[in-house]
């Protein structure tokens, strides 16, 4: 907050709300990602908050930074299947 060059100054309560309302925020997440996990799992894994990101809307904007996990291999084929359509595209045209 401090970086933004149109805040001066911050007050001591504007800090202590906008750590509470991030506490509550991550305590809601985790609370939704624990009731999508596996039947039997004893822990949040990266698998089930990126579910919960990508099932929620109102966690749309967290899409760039929990996206789902995929394998390289399966990268791969996606970015030339990804440029093979831009190719066929461009020749189109």
């Amino acid at each position: 907050m401090k970086t933004s060059p149109e805040v001066s100054s911050i007050g001591q309560e504007v800090i202590i709300v906008v750590a509470k309302a991030t506490e509550l925020f991550i305590a809601d997440l985790a609370q939704k990602a624990y009731t999508k996990q596996s039947e039997g799992e004893k822990k949040l894994t990266y698998r089930d908050l990126s579910m919960v990101v990508k099932e929620t809307e109102s966690m749309e904007f967290l899409e760039d930074i929990l996206p789902p996990k995929i394998v390289g291999r399966d990268y791969i084929r996606m970015r030339k299947a990804k440029e093979e359509a831009a190719k066929a595209a461009a020749s189109e045209s």
